[in-house]
C-alpha cells in the first residue's frame, strides 16, 4: 500500500527517478570499485611475476657460478693428479722414453 500512497503523490516519480539514479550510480560506483580491484589484482600479480622471474634468473646464475667453481676445481685436483702421477712413473722408470712401435729392434 506504500508504494500506491507514493504512486498518488506528485513528486513521487521525480523521487522514483532519483531512487533509481541513486541506485544506478551505486551501481556504477562498484562496477568502478570492482574494475579498479581488477585492475590491482592484475598490476600486483604482473609484479610479482616479474619479481619471481627475476629471481629465477639470478638463482639460474648463481647456479652457473657454483658449477664454474666446481668443475674449475675438479680440473685442478686432475691436473694436479696427473702432475703427480707423471712425476711417480718418471721416478719410477726414470727418464726413458717408450720404445716407440716403428723401432726394428723390438720386432
Amino acid at each position: 500500500m506504500a508504494s500506491l500512497a507514493i504512486s498518488l503523490w506528485p513528486g513521487a516519480s521525480l523521487l522514483q527517478a532519483a531512487s533509481e539514479q541513486s541506485g544506478s550510480e551505486a551501481g556504477n560506483e562498484r562496477a568502478a570499485a570492482s574494475h579498479i580491484e581488477d585492475v590491482a589484482d592484475k598490476a600486483a600479480k604482473k609484479i610479482e611475476e616479474t619479481f619471481t622471474k627475476a629471481a629465477d634468473k639470478l638463482e639460474v646464475q648463481r647456479l652457473g657460478e657454483k658449477i664454474e667453481r666446481n668443475v674449475d676445481k675438479a680440473a685442478k685436483k686432475t691436473g694436479e693428479g696427473l702432475d703427480k702421477t707423471g712425476k711417480k712413473i718418471e721416478e719410477k722408470f726414470g727418464t726413458k722414453e717408450a720404445p716407440s712401435s716403428t723401432d726394428s729392434s723390438s720386432r
